[in-house]
């Protein structure tokens, strides 16, 4: 029924009104690697063509209810070498696109507040230069479950338009426009919700200098950044993951080309492990957005994660992957 080529930003819905997020850019055949994120539910506070969904956001919550209901979704990958949720294909019954969705609130026109938001947001960026055919909107509007206290999820695609994106957001904030960087008042709310493990102090430092998020007439903004198909060369199956361990180490950035990517990878130099296996890691990465933009080439950081081997051919290298726990940090040292 579907071309189910799928990448991240995009949602798909399951026959029993399931919806799920999908996660990254490649996936195993016959399914979809995606995480549930809406389910319905008389209790919920979202509501969509007289149903009501009710939104699951904690990783191991979404582990959890997918067990109890379809446990066949959620298996090992001998490939990935983890757990994870697979949606077959034949039970995916829609797929909701972010940018015909954003090409069909910009043409049509807003249904509501925060739609008419949207369309503001995405004008000023038009008239700073952006290619706004690159980009779309994911989240709740995507799937028409947004509600008065959602915020703006964008995704543009294509590398090259990302970071064009970026060098315009540079200029938006300098401008005094209503597009803005999260600050010291405004980062607070977000440090509620994703703190985690690491003072406000610590927070305030890495979140206020990322560029790909803010606020947009005090509305919460965040924008994923993915390649595009013509730049995405990896199938599934040209690399094998084997978690070794949690390890914590601290390493030097060398390579930060891809670091406001989702996924998000880092070149390193590891200078030292502090807890862990004793391995040459090379790579810092994650499929998590919360890590992207925070650090530089030229930077220290300190990291804790998963430690995969990763067999390529007939290479065999170690990165540290991010994301798995809620304990998973990583932290620019302070100069």
């Amino acid at each position: 029924m579907f071309n189910l080529k799928l990448r991240e930003g995009q949602f798909i819905q399951s026959k029993d009104e399931f919806i799920f997020d999908v996660k990254g850019i490649i996936h195993p055949p016959n399914k979809v690697i995606a995480f549930i994120r809406y389910i319905p539910d008389e209790i919920g506070n979202r509501v969509k063509a007289n149903k009501k969904f009710r939104k699951i956001y904690d990783l191991q919550e979404r582990f959890r209810y997918l067990r109890s209901v379809h446990p066949e979704y959620v298996y090992f990958d001998k490939i990935l070498g983890t757990e994870i949720i697979g949606v077959p294909d034949k039970d995916i019954i829609k797929v909701y696109d972010p940018i015909k969705k954003l090409q069909s609130i910009m043409n049509e026109g807003p249904t509501s507040k925060l739609q008419k938001s949207l369309v503001e947001m995405v004008s000023i960026l038009e008239r700073y230069g952006m290619n706004i055919n690159c980009l779309g909107i994911s989240g709740s509007i995507l799937v028409g479950l947004d509600n008065p206290d959602s915020d703006i999820d964008l995704v543009c695609y294509g590398f090259d338009n990302c970071k064009n994106l970026r060098q315009v957001l540079l200029e938006i904030y300098q401008q005094n426009e209503r597009i803005k960087q999260y600050n010291n008042k405004t980062i607070r709310s977000l440090y509620t919700f994703r703190g985690g493990n690491i003072d406000f102090e610590t927070f305030v430092r890495i979140e206020t200098r990322k560029i790909l998020q803010g606020t947009f007439d005090n509305i919460d903004f965040y924008i994923r950044c993915v390649k595009d198909w013509k730049e995405i060369n990896e199938k599934y199956g040209d690399k094998i993951y084997k978690k070794i361990g949690n390890a914590e180490i601290e390493a030097e950035i060398i390579d930060d080309s891809e670091s406001f990517m989702s996924p998000v990878r880092y070149g390193v130099k590891l200078l030292k492990i502090i807890s862990g296996p004793d391995v040459n890691i090379i790579e810092i990465s994650s499929y998590r957005g919360r890590f992207c933009e925070i650090a530089k080439s030229g930077d220290i950081v300190r990291a804790w994660g998963t430690i995969e081997q990763v067999s390529e051919k007939e290479k065999i290298w170690y990165r540290l992957l991010l994301g798995n726990s809620p304990s998973d940090y990583l932290i620019q040292k302070k100069n």
